[in-house]
């Protein structure tokens, strides 16, 4: 079988492509190493979004008035009626004042995780192929397949790399062996969570400023937002800018968000940034007509994965 789309990571932006995908009709495969659901888990806090009140929601409604974004303590809420679609064992009360004060214990706390998790296992579970606990180890791009660490070969149209935050995580930890795995695969990775100086320069060593987003028709650059921040108080929207990072917000995603209002988040919330400025030329490469590099956009949360996913689908799959 060849796919259509294949994707490598099962995060917010994973998740969200597949289902997309998916409601396009297209063939699907999500290769996962880990858990489905990624490790947004953990940086999933910028993603406060809140369901509505109906007790059938659809998540193809994702991206309509049922999602609105504030902030609960860093979570997203879901609304009591929902438990019943989802898995509740990772779901715990959540005590919230409501407008006079008074405690509303109609309010449950998850995480990003969980709704991709829900999305796999109770919406598109049965229409697209998991492959579970598996790793990317070889694409070859003339041929379009891709090796993975079982020894199956898979072949695709499309590849998405939708690894995201928690590979950068890894990444600390086993900076060699990954920045072999990623040079043998050819691939780049762009974050921007608190990189030290090690992982830094290991970008610079594999040009991961200088990449092209086919369905964009733009190269890409990203820069670490919150090295450019004054200090933050612990869960506050008052994010406060110094000049240098207001000055590269400016700059950089003016391009990107020219037909959306944009605002920074928090400490960890990363950007892509699209310029066609400062930055070294890209050679034509047969590789990019069949890659796309797709993270979740964990600071502007699901509702902007979901709604860049279907740009994405609709551009490459008209």
């Amino acid at each position: 079988m060849i796919y259509d789309i294949l994707i490598i990571g099962s995060g917010i932006s994973g998740a969200a492509l597949s289902f997309i995908a998916k409601e396009y009709g297209l063939k699907v495969a999500v290769v996962e190493k880990d858990l489905i659901g990624g490790d947004i888990s953990r940086y999933g806090g910028a993603a406060a979004l809140v369901f509505g009140e109906d007790d059938l929601l659809e998540v193809n409604k994702i991206t309509e008035s049922y999602f609105q974004e504030f902030w609960v303590q860093g979570a997203p809420i879901f609304n009591k009626k929902c438990l019943i679609r989802t898995n509740e064992r990772r779901f715990f009360p959540f005590a919230k004042l409501d407008e006079k004060g008074n405690l509303n214990q109609n309010c449950f706390v998850a995480n990003p995780a969980d709704l991709a998790k829900w999305i796999f296992f109770e919406k598109i579970r049965n229409d697209i192929d998991i492959y579970e606990g598996m790793e990317a180890i070889q694409i070859d791009y003339r041929k379009r397949t891709l090796l993975l660490s079982t020894g199956a070969i898979l072949s695709f149209k499309k590849i998405f790399l939708s690894i995201g935050n928690g590979s950068v995580g890894f990444m600390k930890n086993n900076h060699k062996k990954i920045k072999n795995l990623y040079k043998k695969l050819n691939l780049v990775l762009v974050d921007g969570l608190d990189l030290d100086n090690e992982i830094m320069n290991f970008y610079h060593d594999i040009d991961c400023y200088d990449f092209y987003l086919p369905y964009l028709g733009k190269r890409a650059f990203c820069f670490p937002i919150n090295h450019f921040v004054d200090s933050l108080p612990y869960n506050s929207k008052d994010y406060r800018l110094n000049s240098e990072s207001l000055f590269l917000a400016n700059t950089y995603l003016k391009e990107l968000y020219s037909q959306h209002e944009y605002k920074i988040v928090g400490a960890r919330t990363y950007y892509e940034i699209y310029t066609t400025k400062r930055l070294p030329n890209i050679k034509a490469d047969d590789r990019y007509s069949c890659v796309v590099f797709f993270n979740g956009f964990s600071g502007s949360g699901l509702r902007l994965s979901f709604g860049y996913a279907e740009k994405i689908i609709r551009e490459l799959f008209p």
